[in-house]
């Protein structure tokens, strides 16, 4: 067990390395002069890593021996670049250090986001490691039409030094490098001010946050990493808001384009992004950061209409009919908007609507019981309470600390006379009001709206606490530091005896359909695929309804 957790603990000190290097070279290539600390550079990594993997899988699969060449390369080119200065490659040996701590304890003894890490996002990694982009493949399964980047960030992870098991390391990875951004960030407020400001005052609130709400990996899908990002580019946007300057809005244009490929319903950064790029036109709107987030964006949704047929699935008004892959024509195709309408019913609890119908024993058309549902607000009652007693129980332990914090801090001692907060208080405030209704009338699921719930109980208090002076600020900071350290401890004590890597595939049976050479897996009695055969759906009734053809080098799925 303990060469097991020294093997782990250095995988995740070399991929630390790996993703502060590739900031670095994002830095480089996007031609940045703001200068990244190596935590913010470990972020960053991600975008250029989200990039490389996307592009590369439209050409290879993303094996092995590629990922592993890549991953030594960027290390390699990046000790070469910096052979002289050795101090910064003992600053990033350091930052690597604290990093792999934190992650370790997070990761370690814990399990997968169930069930949809086993229902769609392992399974569709495991086809990028194996295929290059097989295009419908939302044939086999509907989820693969709206999967995340991670799960091309995950797949990239699966190289000769980590082995399989890497595809769970980038996750851990996020987490931790935001963690330790926020921790440096206080400890720098609490050296250089004195009062709650708005950017001081974001970054405690989401210290707080993390730390009590989103504090286990087995929380963690694409919605909890694509929060992260989210709070991070919050917290930049605030923070350079006065500044204003080029280089700012193409860092904030490359974080809001990754985040939207994340998660399309993290929409708000790409809005805010574009509010920065129209508010002064004297900046040079094409330059080559610009031009990255362009063609990052515009590889982005051709990945999606090869894979679905729409731009964004599933929203219908994005789709191109009539492709081998998306036709509503064909009588054994699910379009998108009946996966839309499904999706919005069971995120407003049609699911535990319905079994009270059949236990009453009416037994109603499922379509139409759906689209009887979600009409007008018929749905909330059931919804408040069903879901909705669960986002209060889960943002209540948030809401008390936070509730004590304004108790403590009574004394008001500083008035700001800078109009840019309040200006900026309001664009954030109107920005996520909309978003957070749009939430709530579509696709009310705490984890799809988590960043924007936060944000708007953030902005609520700070109303309550801006320009107070810091006094109990410490004693909060490390209660939660304590919550979050101590809860997963005790996952490590109570686990001990199991793997140390969480699970990536079930005791599952697999079978084969072999269609022109190209064999395509499925279970059945609801077992789910997980990481291990490649293509592979749980819906055996999808593979009856489909072919494999061959268009010059490359495979794809097509309906019959």
């Amino acid at each position: 067990m303990i060469n097991t957790m020294v093997f782990l603990f250095f995988n995740l000190f070399l991929s630390s390395i790996f993703l502060i290097s590739a900031g670095y070279q994002l830095n480089k290539i996007s031609k940045f002069q703001i200068q990244l600390n190596t935590v913010e550079s470990g972020l960053f990594g991600f975008i250029y890593l989200g990039f490389i993997s996307l592009f590369l899988n439209f050409f290879l699969p993303l094996s092995k021996n590629l990922n592993t060449t890549i991953f030594l390369l960027v290390i390699v080119f990046f000790i070469f670049q910096n052979k002289n200065k050795l101090r910064e490659i003992l600053e990033i040996s350091i930052t690597s250090l604290k990093i792999s701590f934190i992650a370790i304890i997070f990761v370690a003894f814990s399990s997968n986001f169930d069930p949809d890490a086993f229902l769609y996002h392992l399974p569709y990694s495991n086809i990028v490691n194996d295929y290059k982009i097989l295009s419908g493949s939302s044939l086999l399964h509907f989820r693969f039409g709206h999967v995340s980047i991670l799960q091309y960030i995950n797949a990239f992870f699966n190289n000769y030094i980590f082995g399989t098991h890497g595809i769970i390391i980038p996750i851990s990875l996020a987490f931790s490098f935001f963690l330790l951004y926020l921790i440096n960030q206080i400890s720098k407020i609490l050296r250089n001010d004195n009062y709650y400001n708005l950017h001081n005052f974001f970054i405690v609130s989401s210290l707080i946050f993390i730390c009590l709400r989103m504090n286990r990996y087995s929380d963690y899908g694409n919605d909890n990493v694509a929060t992260i990002f989210f709070l991070y580019f919050i917290s930049f946007f605030i923070r350079n808001f006065e500044t204003n300057t080029l280089y700012f809005k193409n860092k904030i244009s490359l974080l809001a384009s990754f985040i939207f490929t994340i998660k399309v319903f993290y929409f708000v950064p790409l809005i805010l992004s574009f509010y920065l790029w129209i508010s002064k036109k004297n900046f040079k709107i094409i330059n080559l950061s610009n031009v990255i987030c362009v063609f990052f964006l515009f590889l982005w949704f051709l990945k999606n209409i090869l894979i679905s047929g729409c731009a964004v699935y599933p929203a219908s008004f994005t789709c191109i009919n009539k492709l081998p892959w998306y036709n509503t024509e064909n009588r054994s195709f699910i379009d998108a908007n009946q996966i839309s309408l499904e999706s919005e019913a069971w995120a407003k609890n049609w699911n535990t609507y319905n079994k009270k119908q059949i236990g009453l024993g009416k037994n109603i058309d499922k379509i139409e019981s759906q689209k009887n549902y979600v009409k007008k607000f018929f749905w909330f009652k059931e919804w408040s309470n069903v879901h909705g007693l669960v986002i209060l129980k889960k943002i209540t332990p948030f809401l008390i600390l936070i509730l004590i914090l304004l108790i403590l801090e009574r004394k008001r001692v500083y008035k700001s006379k800078k109009k840019g907060n309040n200006k900026l208080f309001k664009i954030l405030l109107i920005t996520n009001l909309i978003a957070l209704l749009l939430w709530f009338i579509k696709f009310p699921i705490m984890r799809y709206g988590l960043a924007y719930i936060f944000i708007q109980f953030f902005l609520v208090s700070y109303l309550f606490i801006k320009n107070k002076y810091f006094s109990k600020l410490k004693y909060i900071i490390v209660l939660s530091i304590f919550v979050l350290f101590s809860k997963n401890l005790i996952k490590i004590y109570n686990n001990f005896d199991k793997n140390i890597y969480p699970i990536i595939y079930k005791q599952t049976t697999y079978y084969e359909k072999n269609e022109d050479d190209f064999v395509i897996y499925y279970t059945k009695n609801n077992e789910l695929c997980g990481y291990k055969k490649s293509p592979c759906t749980n819906y055996e009734q999808n593979i009856k309804n489909l072919e494999v053809k061959k268009f010059l080098n490359y495979r794809f799925f097509s309906l019959k």
